[in-house]
């Protein structure tokens, strides 16, 4: 599927995926996050942010910058877990995708989750290789049956 979140027409009904970022004094890094989620080539999804409570400017900085994600502001910081727990309960997606509010994803990387989630007949849960910045390795997180 070829689109461009910035632009994509609002979904009528549910999106298939929403992918949850949890964001807490992130204002000076979620920005170059949103830039890479927008220019994701599957575009049956929608974005949450959950703004954990941290009165920096991030929620500002969505508002006015990201117009496109839907933002939840926590009047608290809930901690991850409990940042995650308020995204999902916002969600209209009938999959869930969580990327940390420092993650740059490559452009495919929503499509080839949701690719190897159609593939398998008992998936819960598909997992992206991680690379972090500057590592030699690649770090690959995998959970079976």
């Amino acid at each position: 599927m070829d689109s461009d979140l910035r632009s994509a027409q609002p979904i009528k009904g549910s999106p298939r995926v929403s992918i949850v970022i949890v964001t807490y004094k992130g204002v000076s890094f979620v920005a170059s996050c949103l830039d890479t989620v927008a220019a994701q080539s599957y575009g049956d999804a929608e974005v949450v942010v959950v703004e954990n409570g941290s009165a920096d400017g991030t929620a500002e900085l969505i508002r006015n910058k990201y117009p496109w994600v839907r933002l939840v502001e926590s009047p608290s910081n809930r901690g991850f877990s409990g940042g995650v727990n308020l995204g999902v309960e916002r969600a209209r997606g009938s999959l869930i995708a969580l990327l940390n509010n420092d993650g740059h994803p490559a452009q495919r990387w929503l499509e080839e989750l949701v690719a190897v989630y159609d593939k398998s007949e008992a998936a819960d849960l598909v997992s992206s290789v991680i690379k972090n910045e500057g590592a030699e390795t690649w770090r690959r997180n995998t959970v079976g049956p």
